[in-house]
């Protein structure tokens, strides 16, 4: 008796352990299977957005980062909630820092931002995932520049061991550029992107002189 009880006891643990693992992977993948179809709902709205409000809107803001988080606020639900709620605190621009002298230090030492996203323009915590904007200025973007950025990205959130939770997924990587070459105009890029190894959205934004044109939308 006293020998079975043992076995039971010692069994448990690991009892628990093999149906907690096997319950979380099915959760998980329910959960981003769930995802995936909100995601295919989202991005027709979100191309219709793109063509109806964000290419016939005047850019407004303060700075180039502010005026693009401006019009991505026209196009996504998500950013628009985070813009409300930053003016509610009284932040008129994306730029202004937080008033808080703790919350400047989380945001600089957090190891999503610092290591991640150091190199980007711009990266927003959504219910969906993390929106992050990469802002060419000093050249022409190329197909070679989108797929360097996703492979960087992709070593990178492996060695700090993100993508695993839904909470550490980039929902869409959004590229913002005044000029752009062949092989982004090239009827292959639709090719190229789904060729690309990701779990996330990819836009490519033409700068233009009082606004935006989508070059391409996921």
């Amino acid at each position: 008796m006293t020998l079975l009880f043992l076995t039971v006891l010692y069994a448990m643990p690991f009892s628990l352990i093999l149906f907690s693992s096997i319950f979380g992977i099915r959760y998980l993948k329910s959960r981003k299977e769930t995802k995936r179809g909100f995601v295919k709902v989202q991005s027709a709205l979100v191309r219709r957005s793109y063509i109806l409000n964000f290419e016939l809107e005047e850019s407004v803001g303060v700075s180039q980062r502010d005026k693009i988080f401006n019009h991505l606020s026209m196009v996504f639900p998500q950013i628009n909630k985070i813009k409300k709620m930053r003016l509610k605190k009284g932040y008129t621009n994306i730029d202004q820092k937080s008033k808080w002298r703790i919350v400047r230090w989380f945001i600089r030492n957090n190891r999503v931002n610092l290591y991640v996203f150091k190199n980007f323009d711009l990266s927003l915590r959504t219910p969906t995932g993390i929106f992050v904007l990469k802002i060419v200025n000093d050249k022409t973007l190329t197909f070679e520049d989108i797929e360097n950025t996703v492979k960087d990205i992709r070593k990178k959130m492996t060695i700090t061991g993100l993508g695993v939770e839904d909470k550490g997924a980039i929902d869409r990587l959004i590229f913002l550029t005044k000029s752009f070459d062949d092989t982004i105009s090239k009827p292959e890029l639709d090719t190229k992107m789904k060729n690309l190894k990701r779990d996330y959205l990819i836009d490519v934004i033409k700068e233009e002189e009082f606004g935006y044109s989508t070059i391409w939308i996921n």
